[in-house]
Formats: C-alpha cells, sequence, structure tokens
C-alpha cells in the first residue's frame, strides 16, 4: 500500500478537494471574477498534478490493489 503524501489521504484530496473549491467559491465577494477563478483553477489543479502522480507510481505489472486507504476500524 502506498500513498503519494505519506499521510494516508490521497483518494479524499482527489475526490472532494475540488468539492472544497465549489463551497468556497459561492461565499467569495462579488465583483471578484479573477478571484473566483483563480480558487477554480487552485482546486482542480491540485487535484490533478495528483493524479497524474498516481498515475505515474502505478505499477501494471503487479495484480494487488494499489494506493489504498486504510484500513479503518469502522469498515469489517
Amino acid at each position: 500500500m502506498r500513498c503519494i503524501f505519506g499521510f494516508g489521504f490521497t483518494l479524499w484530496f482527489l475526490t472532494f478537494f475540488p468539492l472544497l473549491g465549489a463551497v468556497i467559491i459561492p461565499f467569495l465577494p462579488k465583483g471578484r471574477d479573477r478571484l473566483v477563478k483563480w480558487v477554480a483553477l487552485l482546486a482542480t489543479i491540485l487535484p490533478l498534478v495528483a493524479a497524474v502522480k498516481l498515475f505515474l507510481l502505478f505499477d501494471r505489472s503487479s495484480g494487488a490493489l494499489q494506493f489504498v486507504e486504510g484500513p479503518f476500524p469502522w469498515i469489517p
């Protein structure tokens, strides 16, 4: 099991970081179009970089699960 950040939240980051950006954008001041664009860009570029890194680290010769997060005590 590997994680590209070393903390174990890679899949969480890829899934929910863009959603976090989408939640923040409506609360930005009106008329600040450039700020909205920068927040949207940041909320999408960072997960894209992480996804590309995951793709490059993927071992095609292995049949085992890769980049698994957990184990979590609440999942039997």
